[in-house]
């Protein structure tokens, strides 16, 4: 895995990450069986990642209690109550067979990455507000080192330690 993350930081250096980057990095697993075998694995992760999501769904969507409690909603609800024990934790286990220190340890990685989005979302928002027209490119708007002090108070909205 590591070699398919370096060849791919090689390609992303030189390509950026559009088209023609991902078609030199397919090219690249395509002639290397290690990077071929590699690239097989993650995408077979991203695919279980994506169950797992819909699972997930699936299983909230079948919670949703609407305001007035009909004999065929209360089926929904106890269905649901029953596929709460199948919520994929992060590590691929069922909730309902985790421990309390399991839980915690998911609820503190979600919140992590919910402060990695929050921060990335305040992040581009200031970015934004700045720009007069919808063809202005950032580079003519703002410096480096004024993006830097951006990315400082998007962190400290999200929550996150400066410094």
């Amino acid at each position: 895995m590591k070699e398919l993350l370096k060849v791919a930081q090689a390609i992303y250096n030189a390509h950026g990450c559009g088209e023609n980057a991902l078609e030199n990095l397919e090219r690249e697993i395509a002639h290397d069986q290690d990077l071929s075998a590699s690239a097989i694995k993650l995408a077979a992760w991203d695919m279980l990642s994506k169950v797992k999501q819909r699972h997930r769904r699936q299983i909230e969507q079948a919670n949703y209690i609407p305001k007035t409690f009909t004999k065929e909603q209360q089926q929904i609800v106890q269905r649901a109550c029953r596929g709460f024990y199948s919520w994929v934790m992060m590590d691929g286990s069922p909730l309902g067979k985790a421990t309390k220190d399991h839980v915690l340890l998911d609820a503190a990685r979600y919140n992590s990455n919910a402060k990695g989005n929050l921060k990335s979302s305040r992040f581009l928002e200031m970015v934004a507000d700045k720009m007069d027209r919808d063809s202005q490119l950032v580079e003519e708007v703002w410096s480096e080192e004024k993006l830097a002090v951006l990315m400082a108070k998007a962190r400290e909205a999200a929550g996150e330690m400066v410094g």
